[in-house]
């Protein structure tokens, strides 16, 4: 749950948990105007409201049937710890009190009758430590993340390198093929397909590992529309491109200067394009590259007329060596793409829709000129 999650048009939500339904519409009467507030009768319906609905804050009475407000507030701090739990009772058993601060670790214990101003302070305060518990908990989540990503990230730089020395040592045999002849011949071919794929594999995984927060890129100005069209005979090279039926480009209709790193940004194009080219249809396959320009953003949309990509796989395409290629890939192109264009300043994203054919990657960057 976000922080914003936790509130309704800036107003904290709030649980109040009461068995005489008057308290009830008194709390909500005089309340609603400073927080958004739920209301329960019993611990087992505000139970049923938290398994409904996050909400950050919740007060309880104490004397209640079934189960009492100590019972509730420690049920709730089971099941949802980083919620803020206040007391709201006119019964001041003092026993009951420090049972409900040991077993609910409620953070305040108010008498009724309340009052608003009080109580309207001690929500705000409860909700102001429920987003820094958040907050802290976000923090905490990243740097365990950036330290698995470390020891992960030396490890593969290891076996990145062990596999390197591997496929140069297998590379420098290819003087043997000249000495074999038929199956043993076709074996080998076999084998050097396979130390290509390890070199690719290793280049594409240095590659990743290289481009991130400190990737470096260097710009110049760019007029879209001439340099989108003078990739496309490096594009017409690749095995994949050249099945296709056509591949096209409509230009946007006006100059879409941008800021790219030429060298890098070719790299993306022939990445979407390839992986376009890839989810066409053998016969019939089409890819189509569309330029154009809203307000002072670009868009580069590249669109093949293939089966599409189903919605649950959308966001495993986003995990590393994940691919929908039936010959299997490194799962890496898009990963490193999209970062590649982040570095610009704009973003990668997909979009498909169920009666259309075929999915369109959309490449959205800032424009200075046009």
């Amino acid at each position: 749950m976000t922080a914003l999650e936790a509130v309704v048009d800036g107003k904290p939500k709030v649980l109040y948990v009461d068995d005489e339904e008057p308290n009830l519409v008194v709390f909500e009467a005089r309340m609603k105007n400073h927080v958004e507030v739920r209301t329960a009768l019993s611990g087992a319906d505000g139970l049923a409201h938290l398994e409904r609905e996050e909400i950050p804050i919740v007060i309880s009475d104490q004397v209640m049937p079934n189960m009492t407000g100590n019972e509730f507030l420690a049920e709730v701090r089971r099941r949802w710890p980083d919620t803020v739990r206040m007391m709201l009772t006119a019964y001041t058993n003092f026993d009951d009190v420090v049972t409900a601060i040991n077993a609910g670790q409620i953070s305040r214990f108010i008498r009724k009758p309340w009052e608003p101003d009080d109580l309207i302070s001690s929500i705000v305060n409860g909700h102001r430590y429920y987003e820094t518990i958040l907050e802290n908990k976000a923090l905490t989540a990243k740097l365990l993340q950036r330290e698995r990503l470390s020891a992960v990230g030396q490890v593969a730089t290891g076996l990145v390198n062990e596999l390197d020395s591997i496929a140069t040592a297998l590379e420098m045999g290819d003087s043997l093929r000249l000495k074999l002849e038929g199956v043993a011949a076709r074996e080998f071919d076999s084998m050097m397909r396979a130390v290509e794929r390890l070199k690719l594999l290793v280049d594409t995984v240095r590659t990743y590992a290289s481009s991130g927060e400190d990737l470096q890129i260097r710009t110049e100005k760019v007029d879209l529309n001439e340099f989108l069209p003078s990739l496309f005979p490096k594009m017409r090279l690749l095995p994949q491109v050249r099945s296709l039926a056509s591949l096209n480009f409509s230009p946007w209709a006006d100059r879409a200067v941008a800021l790219v790193d030429p060298q890098k940004f070719s790299q993306v194009m022939l990445n979407l394009v390839k992986n376009a080219a890839d989810a066409a249809p053998a016969t019939g396959g089409e890819v189509h590259v569309e330029l154009e320009v809203r307000m002072n953003r670009a868009s580069i949309s590249v669109r093949d007329n293939g089966p599409g990509i189903p919605e649950e796989v959308i966001d495993r395409v986003w995990n590393g060596f994940y691919s929908t290629k039936q010959d299997g890939g490194t799962g890496l192109g898009l990963l490193i793409s999209r970062k590649i264009v982040r570095a610009h300043a704009g973003d990668l994203g997909f979009s498909f829709r169920p009666e259309t054919k075929g999915a369109t990657i959309s490449v959205d960057l800032p424009v200075f000129g046009h």
